[in-house]
């Protein structure tokens, strides 16, 4: 499976507020993240949509060069990546609100665009409440990971390694993923 890197307490209180609050967009700027194709299932899972409005504003665009260059800080050496002009990122935010009748989860998968996963997937868990159940599972049996996410932390690991959120039943989160691409030239 490789290498998995978690952090705790990776912003603090006051940075990690701004980034909520640039994240946050209007409530029509979230869409269900199964009608946007993407992996996770259930209607307490939600994504920017990536032409909406908010994805591509002043503040959006900051928390996503921001968070791109975090995760690249803390993830460069272990991951032996190359210079980040050799890196193309792929930045975006995940929420979930828990459902004891329809909770929210994300089916197992690797991240991956046009067919290539990236270099390493991190995940920032910004704002996590009250959650029972909705942890990571990085990895197959018998060398699965589970973590559970907690506020203000960073997991990263092998682009290539397969992964999933288990179902949420209570509680509410806000990550941040980041997938760090090998640049096409």
């Amino acid at each position: 499976m490789g290498h998995v890197l978690r952090l705790d307490d990776v912003l603090g209180e006051v940075r990690r507020r701004h980034l909520i609050a640039a994240v946050a967009g209007d409530t029509d700027s979230w869409e269900r993240s199964d009608s946007l194709g993407r992996t996770a299932r259930g209607a307490g899972a939600q994504q920017l949509v990536p032409g909406a409005d908010h994805y591509r504003s002043p503040q959006m665009t900051t928390a996503r060069i921001v968070m791109a260059s975090l995760c690249y800080a803390a993830t460069a050496e272990l991951f032996e990546l190359p210079a980040p002009e050799r890196l193309e990122p792929q930045v975006f935010p995940v929420r979930m609100c828990g459902s004891r009748t329809d909770p929210p989860h994300q089916a197992p998968h690797v991240d991956g665009r046009d067919g290539v996963p990236p270099i390493v997937t991190a995940v920032y868990y910004a704002d996590v409440h009250g959650v029972e159940g909705g942890q990571l599972a990085v990895g197959r049996t018998p060398n699965r990971r589970l973590i559970t996410p907690t506020t203000d932390t960073l997991v990263a690991f092998s682009g290539d390694t397969e992964h999933e959120v288990l179902g949420l039943r209570a509680g509410y989160r806000v990550s941040v993923v980041c997938n760090l691409y090998a640049a096409v030239d």
